[in-house]
């Protein structure tokens, strides 16, 4: 007797075919094809296929959340040891070259960090907010259609 739990979960959690399955399990292909249509194994296995990409993406989401996470952190500690280097009373000798080294982990760390100006901001708003009167009007706009017949009215009367 065919284990028909096996068979199904087998349908819906990979990509294998009715074919496939009944050769597998000695089965005849349309008596597969019967029961899972009876069943209803093809909305099951899209239910599963949307489950596991969702899962997917959460997960990536997730890595992608902590890797900034981890990110941040580190530019958070560069940044204490720039700011500890140059308030300290220290030899270091801090000339034009070292003063440029710093001040592109400082505009690194800034971008790492998303930090923004004011000037930055108030720019982006601009850009945004003239991106949304367009929309806007685009969205308003009703085009106009123009049609002129030539000839008699009676030849359009047909």
């Amino acid at each position: 007797m065919a284990d028909w739990n096996k068979i199904k979960t087998e349908y819906i959690t990979t990509d294998t075919s009715y074919r496939k399955l009944a050769d597998k399990y000695g089965l005849d292909q349309a008596t597969i094809a019967r029961r899972a249509k009876k069943e209803g194994w093809g909305s099951n296995r899209q239910q599963n296929a949307i489950r596991t990409q969702a899962k997917m993406v959460n997960a990536i989401s997730n890595k992608q959340v902590d890797r900034a996470a981890n990110l941040i952190s580190v530019a958070d500690l560069l940044l204490a040891k720039v700011k500890s280097l140059v308030e300290s009373d220290s030899a270091v000798l801090i000339d034009t070259q070292n003063l440029k080294h710093i001040s592109g982990v400082l505009k690194d760390i800034k971008e790492v960090q998303m930090i923004r100006s004011e000037a930055d901001i108030r720019e982006q708003n601009a850009r945004i907010a003239k991106l949304q009167k367009e929309a806007e009007r685009d969205k308003n706009e009703k085009p106009t259609i123009t049609i002129t017949l030539e000839g008699e009215i009676a030849d359009y009367a047909k």
